[in-house]
């Protein structure tokens, strides 16, 4: 699945999930994507503990368990980031492939994103993704 029917289902729900409240500010939303990347971060040191042999006594659980809560907060730092673009008007494409690309061009390195952030991240309706992705965008 690209980037653009995940925000697209990811907005679609925030929409609904939100459809009561006053409209988050940025700095809501960066406050939600700041407390989910701390959580990342206690996920981490707590794999770190593991990784250095440094006691596991005290609230640190097994690794097989602390892997599935990285995934999940990665999860959550990747879908807060997404609402953060979104409330600036920005796809990730706009964001992620010309930094991507400046980074590597400045750094001599040959791998290049594709262009990607034009028409706000949306893929071209003779795109073959579009296609077969468009049904997890139906109700």
């Amino acid at each position: 699945m690209q980037l653009y029917f995940i925000s697209a289902i990811n907005r679609k729900r925030c929409a609904r999930w939100h459809s009561n409240e006053l409209e988050w500010t940025a700095a809501d939303w960066s406050n939600a994507l700041a407390g989910e990347t701390g959580e990342l971060c206690n996920i981490i040191k707590k794999i770190r503990r593991h990784e250095t042999g440094a006691s596991t006594e005290y609230n640190t659980p097994e690794m097989a368990e602390l892997i599935e809560k990285l995934k999940d907060e990665i999860a959550d730092v990747f879908l807060y980031l997404d609402l953060v673009a979104n409330h600036f008007d920005l796809s990730l494409e706009q964001c992620i492939f010309p930094k991507f690309n400046r980074v590597s061009e400045a750094q001599n390195f040959p791998e290049r994103l594709p262009p990607g952030g034009e028409n706000n991240g949306r893929p071209s309706q003779d795109d073959p993704a579009v296609i077969e992705d468009s049904t997890a965008l139906r109700e």
